[in-house]
């Protein structure tokens, strides 16, 4: 379930493709299968299944697979089975086409050269898509190979293309003077800052020998590999100043300023009005400086800082490697999984770009939502894979967290845990790691199902009753049971196998009855210390460096500053560009240096 598939499909797959050239392309499906006996599923020789196969949302070929036999099956041919007698002609055919009824599902198409969107899935003409038991079971696609080009062609014109020849020789003489200019003009790119003639050299020189070897394009092709595999283009390098002491800070140039500024907005090189104010001189003025932090912010290359900062902060990006327990958690999966993540996405992305405060995080009334998720969290009257802001009612969903991202990363497979949420709202929130935990830590009870099931605060209780795991889970422990009430995949629940939660917590001498109430209490009690902690991470990523006790007079300048304008998220921002450490570099001893490089 996603954009990228039509309506009226179900089971399929999609993916982004480059095509390196233009030519044909051969596609071929493969079909799920048993692990025993590489039997295909869903009964394919009693049911005739469709398919469709599409680029860029267009469709270019329709392809049929089962059917063949129908009627003519008289038992459940399985991997597991019997395999039919030999004097069974029939169903011994029917065995060898259960293994060997997707081998037509091939084509061979034209394709234009390009990064396209490829997806086959089955239509709905064919069984229902639901995966029950026996011959329920439906068909499903395991993989889709592209192999090719086939009679492969350079393309006359892409956007790529366009941007490299920036002029086209007319003739023998102008073919050195056009290279040079698209030299010059890709050096400038990839090294982010004025060219010069010692720069183009070597290029030029590589140049010459690819056009020795072939033609004008030959020659660009080899100085742009060249390029690419330049130190100054693979390594943001900044220099210090000649002769400067060990433990000196100085101020980085405009152009340095500029590759900072860029690869923490946009996780990219500058673009050129970036390049030409730093090259003027004039990007460190605080109102030029304003002005383009301000427009790259607008810029929705700006959403590759936000995706990979969140990630990165609250820990999200591992929920790629979460594997929640099939048999406890059955409506888990790929789309549910990708939907969790999105919602948070977003979320955030709508809280910098309507430049909220900070502290909306936890108390905004809104979330995204697709229909996949919305069922999820119980909320109704949301349709369609198309994600659409919503507003969330039940103060104990608002916030992040109430997002399943959040709570199913800080959970283990089959269970909640308390410990990982307690040290997620310590560590991410208000800044304030736990110490690690001691050595050979005694495992965690669990329900053997048979005695009367206990919650989990019931068997912390046990586990809190060794002295060597006291002293840890009393400052871990209550955060985590605030958020007991949602389970490991971030479902709303009232008891955990059948024994009642509790959520009501004490927290810093206050009591707390539920997460709505929790949330409210971290807002009241510690918005200094999630401000500072919202800061320390944003510094964190923009400099690309843990902070040390250097930066925490620049963290608390900059959170006190943006406290005036209620936290806003340009308040955070533009004070941590503005920020010493983000303007100025410090000289390291020479041994230092070199590892740090």
């Amino acid at each position: 379930m996603g954009e990228d598939l039509p309506f009226a499909t179900h089971g399929g797959l999609a993916a982004r493709h480059t095509f390196s050239l233009d030519g044909d392309y051969l596609f071929r499906i493969r079909l799920q299968r048993s692990d025993v006996g590489e039997t295909i599923f869903g009964n394919i020789a009693e049911r005739e299944y469709h398919l469709e196969l599409r680029i860029d949302h267009a469709l270019v070929g329709r392809l049929s697979v089962g059917g063949e036999f129908a009627g003519q099956v008289e038992y459940t041919l399985t991997g597991g089975g019997i395999a039919p007698p030999d004097d069974d002609i029939v169903h011994q055919q029917i065995a060898l086409y259960n293994q060997t009824a997707d081998n037509d599902l091939v084509l061979r198409l034209p394709v234009r050269a390009g990064t396209r969107l490829v997806s086959v899935a089955f239509t709905d003409v064919a069984p229902s898509a639901s995966r029950g038991e026996g011959d329920n079971v439906v068909a499903g696609i395991a993989t889709l190979e592209i192999h090719g080009p086939f009679l492969g062609r350079v393309p006359e014109e892409t956007p790529s293309r366009g941007r490299i020849f920036v002029c086209q020789p007319a003739t023998a003489q102008d073919e050195e003077p056009c290279a040079r200019e698209i030299v010059r003009t890709l050096a400038r790119r990839a090294y982010r800052r004025p060219v010069t003639d010692a720069d183009l050299a070597p290029l030029m020189a590589i140049y010459e020998i690819g056009r020795a070897a072939g033609d004008f394009e030959t020659g660009v092709a080899r100085a742009l590999e060249a390029l690419l595999s330049m130190p100054a283009f693979l390594m943001r390098a900044e220099s210090d100043p000649i002769d400067a002491a060990a433990g000196t800070a100085y101020r980085i140039s405009d152009l340095e300023l500029a590759s900072r500024l860029s690869f923490f907005l946009w996780r990219s090189i500058p673009d050129e009005e970036l390049l030409e104010v730093a090259a003027s001189g004039r990007l460190r003025e605080p109102a030029v400086l304003a002005q383009q932090t301000t427009r790259m912010l607008s810029d929705r290359r700006a959403t590759r800082w936000m995706n990979d900062f969140l990630g990165q902060w609250l820990q999200i990006r591992n929920l790629d490697t979460m594997v929640p327990d099939p048999l406890r958690f059955p409506g888990f999966d790929a789309t549910l999984r990708e939907a969790m993540v999105r919602e948070t996405e977003l979320f955030f992305e709508s809280q910098v770009r309507d430049d909220r405060s900070a502290l909306d995080l936890l108390r905004a009334d809104y979330t995204y939502l697709n229909a996949r998720l919305a069922d999820h969290y119980g909320i109704a009257d949301v349709y369609g894979s198309h994600f659409r802001r919503a507003p969330v009612p039940d103060a104990s969903r608002q916030g992040l967290l109430g997002h399943g991202s959040v709570l199913t990363v800080t959970s283990y497979a089959d269970r909640t845990s308390v410990v990982l949420r307690g040290k997620w709202v310590l560590e991410t929130l208000l800044g304030s790691p736990p110490p690690p935990p001691p050595a050979n830590v005694p495992p965690l009870p669990e329900n053997d199902g048979r005695s009367a099931p206990t919650s989990l605060r019931e068997r912390m209780e046990q586990h809190r009753s060794n002295p060597v795991c006291a002293s840890c889970h009393a400052n871990l422990d209550p955060l985590g049971f605030a958020l007991e009430n949602f389970d490991a995949i971030g479902r709303w629940r009232e008891d955990d196998e059948g024994a009642a939660i509790d959520s009501a917590i004490t927290w810093r001498d206050k009591y707390i009855e539920n997460p709505a109430a929790f949330r409210a209490a971290l807002l009241e009690q510690s918005e200094d210390e999630f401000v500072r902690t919202v800061v320390e991470k944003l510094m964190t990523y923009a400099l690309g460096r843990g902070l040390n006790y250097m930066d925490a007079s620049t963290v608390r300048r900059i959170a006190g500053d943006a406290a005036r304008d209620d936290y806003r998220w340009s308040s955070l921002i533009l004070g941590v560009v503005e920020s010493a450490p983000f303007q100025q570099r410090l000289v390291r001893e020479p041994g230092l240096q070199q590892a740090e490089q």
